[in-house]
C-alpha cells in the first residue's frame, strides 16, 4: 500500500481571497466525491508545520505545488504543498456511497501482530451477538464506557509490551488516542473496515463573519 503521485490536472482556476501567488495548480484528490462542489479556502498558520488540512469529501485542491502524494487513505502527504500560501479545496456537499476495492478493504481490516491476539479475544467477546457494523460499533462503545476511565494522564509503561496491548489488558485510564486506536482495531477484528481519523470541529467565526477559525483547542 504505497502513496500515489498526482500530477497537476492544469493551472489553478480560482484566486485566493488573501491574494494570488505563482505556481498554483489544480490536483484531483478523490474520484468518488459528490459532483455538487463548493470551494473552501484554507489559510494555515505556517508556524504549526506543513500539514495540509482539508474538509471531508474534498474532490480537488488548488495549491502552490508541482506534485502531490496521496496516501492509501486518500490523505495529502505532509510537505507536498507550500502552506505559506492559502490553498483552495473543492468540497462535495454530500457524501457519496463508496465501494471498497479489495486492496482498500484489506488495508482497513489489517491488525498488526503485537496486538492481534488481545484484540481478537476482546472483539469476539464483545461483538459475539452483534450482526451488523452499527451493532458491533455500539457494542464496542458500551464496552469502553462500562470498563474504562478517560484521563489526560495516560500511564506510561516499559517497552516489553505495546501501549494499546497494555491499555486493553490492564484497563488503565487513558486519553482519546488510546480509545480511538483500540476501537479501530476491535472493529477490524470484527470484520468491519475502519480507520483512525483526526480533525477539527470549527464553531468560531471571525469578527466580519467571513471565515471559520480552527484553533488547537478545536482538535
Amino acid at each position: 500500500f504505497t502513496d500515489r503521485p498526482v500530477r497537476p490536472a492544469g493551472a489553478a482556476r480560482l484566486t485566493p481571497v488573501e491574494g494570488a501567488s505563482s505556481g498554483r495548480n489544480r490536483f484531483s484528490v478523490l474520484e468518488y466525491a459528490s459532483p455538487r462542489i463548493v470551494s473552501v479556502e484554507i489559510q494555515n498558520d505556517p508556524l504549526k508545520g506543513p500539514t495540509v488540512f482539508l474538509p471531508l469529501h474534498t474532490r480537488w485542491i488548488e495549491a502552490v505545488s508541482e506534485e502531490l502524494e496521496i496516501s492509501s487513505h486518500d490523505v495529502v502527504q505532509v510537505g507536498n504543498i507550500d502552506v505559506n500560501y492559502p490553498y483552495i479545496g473543492g468540497v462535495g456537499l454530500t457524501s457519496v456511497p463508496q465501494t471498497l476495492a479489495p486492496f482498500k478493504r484489506n488495508l482497513l481490516l489489517e491488525v498488526p501482530d503485537p496486538v492481534d491476539q488481545i484484540t481478537k479475544t476482546i472483539s469476539d467477546q464483545v461483538c459475539g451477538t452483534a450482526s451488523t457494523p452499527r451493532g458491533k460499533a455500539e457494542a464496542i462503545s458500551t464496552f469502553f464506557q462500562k470498563n474504562f476511565v478517560y484521563s489526560l494522564n495516560a500511564r506510561a509503561g516499559g517497552r516489553e509490551i505495546g501501549p494499546i496491548d497494555r491499555f486493553l489488558r490492564t484497563r488503565h485510564s487513558a486519553h482519546c488516542e488510546y480509545f480511538a486506536t483500540a476501537t479501530v482495531l476491535l472493529l477490524r477484528q470484527a470484520g468491519v473496515p475502519a480507520r483512525y481519523v483526526t480533525g477539527y470541529v470549527a464553531d468560531e467565526v471571525t469578527e466580519d463573519s467571513q471565515a471559520w477559525v480552527a484553533r488547537n483547542r478545536d482538535a
